[in-house]
């Protein structure tokens, strides 16, 4: 029987809750809001992905169990999901699932695609199984250049994608992604006392990182600089939000001396993340790499500094409100943090920039920049 439906229908394509991927399942939620928002009741917006936090909670305990997991959500339930979903225009939200183009209409997809970083450092060992994940990445991107058009998050991933994959460049599209609206700075200094005392972190400096372990976000950048400070006499703290430290991360922080000072609070929900930035005094953000870098822009629409890699598309993220620093270089990581310390006027400066910099994204906008990449595509 053929559906029927009074409204055309726009199908976003979620990525499974289980396998956290915060700024992804964010981009999906305010993506659907403000764009069901915008297109009135003549389109209807759905967003769908699999959930499979209940069914295979036991087996993500452990990093190969989580591969795994996932590997199974992508290509055994995501088809299943699939079956019967009909829509006017298909949106895949993560180009790792590019590869569910076989089951829609190539002229009627677009692909998100965040970064090309595992075929741009295929040799730096990011993955737990290289031959299985790499042969993965590739399937996906080779789906994904039949796609009728495919949004970046940044000018930097467009060139990626124009330059590796031969992709048409007049049909990919720049649309920076939205922040959270709930960021905002410490409404008052008690405020930010109350929010250490929250997390039982102590007093004196402390710097925040926030994000997963993977080799590209330099872990062991920030386990170098932290030493560095330490040995110049500076009482510095690090705190880190995300996956916790990997075994050769904990083993490099026992060998630099630094592993009592790294306070690790693990994965957070989106309303702690919030009030663990007020408890900060500077965000590091070292990456090798990066398609756009949400981190800063959280860390500044918080009214905290950003130092932030002076590599990939954090340039034209960070733009004037922080400071850019090469990640190869701890010494001028430990000169960055010890200059934003002991200088109030510049920590202000930085403050005022970040929040004009941050109020810069704005999801209102993502949507209609997105809305319009749609509408090219609905006019062939």
């Amino acid at each position: 029987m053929t559906e029927r439906r009074d409204s055309q229908r726009i199908l976003l394509l979620g990525n499974d809750p289980a396998d956290q991927q915060w700024s992804i399942l964010d981009y999906g939620d305010h993506l659907r809001a403000s764009m069901a928002q915008l297109v009135g009741r003549d389109w209807e917006v759905i967003l769908r992905a699999p959930d499979t936090r209940k069914a295979g909670w036991w087996i993500r305990r452990f990093r190969a169990g989580c591969a795994l997991a996932t590997y199974q959500s992508r290509y055994i339930h995501y088809p299943r999901l699939l079956r019967g979903l009909k829509a006017d225009l298909y949106h895949i939200l993560d180009h790792g699932n590019s590869w569910l183009i076989r089951y829609l209409d190539p002229k009627r997809t677009v692909v998100f695609c965040h970064d090309l970083i595992p075929l741009l450092f295929r040799d730096w060992g990011w993955s737990l199984w290289p031959w299985v994940s790499g042969r993965a990445f590739r399937h996906a991107i080779q789906w994904m250049s039949r796609a009728a058009a495919i949004i970046t998050n940044s000018a930097c991933t467009r060139r990626d994608v124009i330059t590796h994959l031969k992709y048409p460049a007049d049909r990919i599209h720049v649309v920076p992604l939205g922040l959270d609206p709930e960021l905002h700075p410490p409404p008052t200094p008690a405020a930010r006392k109350e929010a250490r005392k929250a997390f039982h972190l102590p007093d004196g400096p402390l710097l925040l990182h926030v994000g997963a372990t993977a080799f590209y976000k330099n872990v062991e950048g920030v386990l170098q600089s932290l030493r560095i400070l330490l040995e110049r006499g500076e009482a510095v703290r690090l705190v880190r939000a995300g996956e916790f430290l990997r075994q050769g991360q904990r083993r490099l922080a026992q060998k630099l001396g630094v592993a009592d000072r790294v306070m690790e609070m693990g994965s957070l929900p989106r309303a702690h993340l919030r009030r663990l930035y007020h408890a900060a005094d500077i965000l590091v953000y070292p990456s090798w790499y990066e398609g756009m870098g949400i981190p800063p822009l959280e860390a500044m629409a918080s009214g905290v500094p950003v130092i932030a890699s002076n590599r990939g598309a954090l340039p034209e993220t960070v733009g004037e409100a922080g400071i850019l620093v090469d990640p190869g270089a701890p010494e001028l990581w430990a000169d960055a943090i010890q200059r934003v310390l002991g200088d109030t006027t510049l920590q202000a400066d930085l403050k005022t920039l970040g929040l004009a910099r941050a109020s810069e994204f704005r999801w209102e906008e993502t949507a209609e920049k997105t809305w319009a990449v749609y509408r090219t595509i609905l006019s062939m």
